[in-house]
This record gives C-alpha cells, sequence and structure tokens, in this order.
C-alpha cells in the first residue's frame, strides 16, 4: 500500500511538471491520477515551483515591454543597455541571487509582487487597486424583478451563501480550479479569502488573516449609513439562525435611523463616516489609525472589530438605479452605458463611507435589494473573487439552487 501510494505520488508529480508544458500524455495520466473529487488542496504540494528566466530571456522580455513605449532612438538605448547588463559582472551576480533565492522558495516572485505591486503603494485602494462585481444577471437586468425584494432579508441570504463558501474552504471540499477540468492552479488565496485585512502603515501596509478558530466565533462588519455594528455571524463554531441574524440587521437599522441630527447629518448619517478614512492615501490613513487606536476607549476597540471581521456588508440609503436605467436604455445593448451610477458605487462605495476598503470584500445591498461587490485585490486575483462571489449569488437564489456548481452543505446553517 505504501508503495503504491509513494508511487502515485510520484507519478503526480512528474506528470504535473510536464503537463505544464502541453505534454498530452502527461495531461492524460494527470487526469487519471486525480480521481473523481479532489479536495481543495489536493495538488498544493505537488505544484511545479515558478520558473526562473534566464536573464537574456529576462531582457529580452523587458525590452518587447518597452518598446511601445518608447521612440526608436530610446529603444535602441534600452538595447544597448541591456546587452551590456547581460555580459556584465553585475548582471550575472544579480542572477545567482535570484537562483539561490528560486532554490529555496516554491515562489520566487510571489511575496516581492504583493509588496512591490500592493503593499508599498501609497495611493488610495478605490480605483487604483480594487475592483468590483455586479449582481446576478437576473437583478442586473433591470426589467426583472429581484428574486427577494426585501433588502434585509437578502442581506441575510448573502451572508449565509458566503458563510457557506467559507464552510466548504475551511473543510476543503471545495474543489481546486483545474485548467481545462484537468491542469490544477495555486490555491493558496483561498486562505484568505475570508477575515483578511489590509492594515495601513506609513511606508509599508500589511496583509493580516484573522482565522476563527475551530469552535470559535466571528462576526461581520455592519455598516448603515456612517454607524458601524459589529454582526455577530459564526457563535461558538455554529452559525447564527437566518431569522436571529435578520433581527439583528433590522435593530441596527433602527438604531441608527433613530439618532438625533449632528453637524454630519441625521440618523443613520449622524455620526462621523469613519470609514471614509480607509479611502484616503495610505500613509495619511495609517497616521489616523496610530491615533484613534492610541486614543484607547470605543475608538481602538471599534478599529480592533472592524479589522478582525470577516467581510462588510453595508446596506445603503437607496436604490440601486437598474431598473429606471433599463426603462431609460434601449434594452440590453445600451445598458453599458446606463448603469455607469451601479458601476461607480461598486468601485468606490458610493461615496467612499459605505466600504470599509481594507477589508477582503464588502458586499453592498441596495434598498431594491441588489447588491454589489467590492474587492481588496491584495490577497488575490478575480479568479478566487469571482468563484465565491458565484457561489453566494447562486446560493442564495432558490430558483437556481439546482444550477449551483457545489453541493448544499451535508448539515443545516443552525446545526454547523
Amino acid at each position: 500500500v505504501v508503495t503504491g501510494v509513494v508511487g502515485r505520488i510520484i507519478a503526480l508529480k512528474l506528470a504535473l511538471r510536464v503537463a505544464y508544458k502541453g505534454n498530452k500524455t502527461a495531461l492524460m495520466v494527470l487526469k487519471l491520477l486525480s480521481g473523481k473529487s479532489p479536495r481543495l488542496y489536493a495538488f498544493q504540494d505537488y505544484l511545479p515551483n515558478l520558473p526562473l528566466p534566464r536573464l537574456k530571456d529576462s531582457l529580452r522580455k523587458w525590452l518587447e515591454s518597452v518598446q511601445p513605449l518608447v521612440s526608436d532612438e530610446d529603444f535602441k538605448k534600452a538595447q544597448e543597455a541591456a546587452r551590456k547588463l547581460e555580459t556584465s559582472p553585475e548582471g550575472k551576480s544579480l542572477q545567482k541571487v535570484l537562483e539561490k533565492r528560486a532554490a529555496t522558495l516554491d515562489n520566487w516572485l510571489s511575496d516581492w509582487w504583493v509588496e512591490f505591486a500592493y503593499l508599498r503603494g501609497r495611493v488610495p485602494l478605490p480605483t487604483n487597486v480594487s475592483f468590483f462585481c455586479t449582481d446576478s444577471y437576473r437583478n442586473l437586468l433591470g426589467n426583472l424583478e429581484p428574486v427577494e425584494k426585501d433588502p434585509i432579508k437578502r442581506a441575510v441570504g448573502m451572508v449565509q451563501a458566503c458563510l457557506d463558501f467559507k464552510h466548504n474552504v475551511d473543510t476543503e471540499k471545495l474543489k481546486p480550479l483545474r485548467i481545462g477540468g484537468v491542469l490544477p492552479i495555486c490555491m493558496d488565496s483561498f486562505k484568505q479569502c475570508f477575515g483578511t485585512n489590509r492594515v495601513p502603515g506609513e511606508i509599508i501596509d500589511t496583509l493580516v488573516t484573522h482565522q476563527v478558530p475551530k469552535g470559535g466565533s466571528a462576526h461581520v462588519l455592519l455598516i448603515v449609513g456612517a454607524c458601524l455594528f459589529k454582526l455577530p455571524v459564526i457563535v461558538r463554531g455554529k452559525r447564527v439562525p437566518n431569522d436571529t441574524m435578520e433581527s439583528a440587521i433590522r435593530a441596527a437599522q433602527n438604531h441608527a435611523d433613530a439618532l438625533p441630527a449632528t453637524a454630519f447629518g441625521k440618523g443613520r448619517n449622524a455620526e462621523l463616516p469613519v470609514a471614509l478614512l480607509t479611502s484616503r492615501d495610505r500613509t495619511k490613513w495609517a497616521q489616523a489609525r496610530t491615533a484613534l487606536l492610541a486614543s484607547g476607549g470605543a475608538n481602538a476597540d471599534s478599529i480592533r472589530e472592524a479589522e478582525e471581521a470577516l467581510f462588510c456588508v453595508s446596506l445603503l440609503d437607496g436604490p440601486s438605479g437598474l431598473a429606471e436605467a433599463y426603462k431609460k436604455s434601449d434594452g440590453v445593448d445600451c445598458m453599458e452605458d446606463a448603469i455607469q451610477p451601479y458601476i461607480r458605487d461598486g468601485l468606490v462605495g458610493v461615496d467612499g463611507s459605505k466600504v470599509w476598503f481594507d477589508k477582503c470584500f464588502s458586499l453592498m445591498v441596495y434598498t431594491d435589494a441588489r447588491v454589489a461587490w467590492h474587492f481588496e485585490h491584495t490577497y488575490a486575483d478575480a479568479h478566487i473573487n469571482g468563484l465565491m462571489s458565484e457561489h453566494a449569488l447562486v446560493y442564495s437564489n432558490e430558483i437556481s439552487r439546482k444550477w449551483r456548481l457545489y453541493k448544499a452543505p451535508a448539515l443545516p446553517p443552525r446545526d454547523r
């Protein structure tokens, strides 16, 4: 038995190494060895390391990327600089440093990529870094009524759908993504799908994921206008039932709407919009965050609770405008221009105060029960978030559950 297991592992590693080069025999072997229902991280230990290109290949690719951006005269200078670096002692020395790094890491580029492409950036996250996702096609198309017309019930359904996806990730029941249903890709980013926060720093940000221990509790950051609430969604390892969660959200909304008028506004907008700080230049936000934490008390507690939340849910003040946009447009072909305000909301959190931009993702719920997603980009690319949002949109829609990609959980939500 041991020999058989070891032989399978060796064959899987060899097949993976060659399959990425398009070898048909290796792809066939990989398909046979993968099994019918591999678990989420089934291939993770067998994936080949990121190959390190030769210095001459790196320089060639650099020249290819530079050529469209410079004049012919400047490109000749770039070619000469590349030739000098390729034959120079400095070029060879730098390549050896990379070779030593590649020999000790699964991916010699990933941590540098995260640091220099994302964490060291000082620009605000909205529009510069983050991206958004729309509601389902049925809800996006304004000539159809949304499946759920009550925004709070829709919010509860979407939260439960996201928790269902989290359950599948935690238990590794989620299927690994495979190109053509055969060739697996890295699934490591799924570990940061929930509870991840990009913490601002004056020079460089840090990415922190709050892990929920087995049998532990977790919450979601609920934003109603300018008011922030801690919404428990998992208590001692079990999900909060739908009716309890709905009552809590309604109580939060009623509390926010009953606030007396202030210089900032009235009702839910009477408080200082603290979430707006997360939309600022990263250094300025880091300085403001340091001051809030240093002040202690409710300020410090609120920052910590926000950063430890699984994700953010925001109840917006008005409708999505999709139904009106559809009426004004000439059908589907003209919807792109008509839904620009909805797209803007998804990118910038309406006015910048309806999203905690540091959070892994935020779900915005309109008064007409349509939703928009906002994703922080640092921890994952779109295929991770796309799979999660697709699952959530399907799971929360009774009509389309029969088409869902993954089976329903073995236990009902209230029993987990």
